[in-house]
């Protein structure tokens, strides 16, 4: 029987042979008339396919403590406290946003968010730093949830420093980085006074 051709596909006594797209169709060896032996595999390259690669799962660094004092217009401490203070690493511009505790004061919580460079070295507080990439940001809020909500009034870091004592290791992929340090800060509120805030803290980000 003469295999006949419908533009990639070879039709060979009813069954379907589909070639390769583009693929030159090759005929049919055969060692007696009407007996094939082999049908050659089509031309197109069959890509290797490699070991499956499965993620490991790096496990997390024991939670460092937090340990805060809050004195001047407002009264609270914390601490020490495992895995009180959250991280986030901007990797575009290496900035740490460090979410700091809820403080008890009177009939709310201080909360306050600072951002700092990621890495380590005092980072001066306010007009005292020498530049943006070096500064340190603090502005706490007291809520009446501490799980945000009820905002009250806001106070602005104006002078001091955050100290990153540690950081890192940072762009491994076996290894969650953490960081530690310290802050000594005064922040203000016009009309409220000032709020001192000191103390230790540290996260796993």
């Amino acid at each position: 029987m003469r295999p006949s051709r419908r533009g990639h596909v070879v039709v060979i006594g009813g069954l379907i042979l589909a070639a390769a797209a583009c693929a030159p169709v090759t005929p049919i060896v055969t060692s007696s008339p009407g007996a094939p032996t082999s049908i050659p595999s089509p031309t197109a390259a069959v890509p290797t396919v490699g070991p499956t690669l499965r993620p490991t799962l790096v496990p997390l660094p024991s939670q460092p403590s937090t340990s805060l004092v809050l004195q001047g217009a407002l009264v609270g401490t914390t601490g020490p406290e495992p895995g009180g203070t959250t991280c986030t690493l901007d990797s575009a511009t290496q900035q740490l946003m460090v979410y700091l505790p809820p403080i008890a004061v009177g009939t709310g919580f201080a909360v306050t968010i600072v951002a700092v460079p990621a890495s380590e070295g005092q980072h001066p507080i306010g007009t005292a730093a020498p530049s943006a990439q070096t500064a340190a940001e603090l502005v706490l809020q007291v809520l009446t949830n501490p799980a945000g909500g009820g905002g009250g009034p806001t106070w602005t870091g104006t002078s001091g420093t955050v100290t990153v004592t540690a950081a890192g290791p940072f762009g491994d992929p076996n290894a969650h980085p953490v960081v530690l340090g310290t802050v000594d800060a005064t922040l203000h509120q016009a009309g409220a006074g000032d709020v001192e805030l000191s103390g230790s803290w540290g996260c796993v980000v």
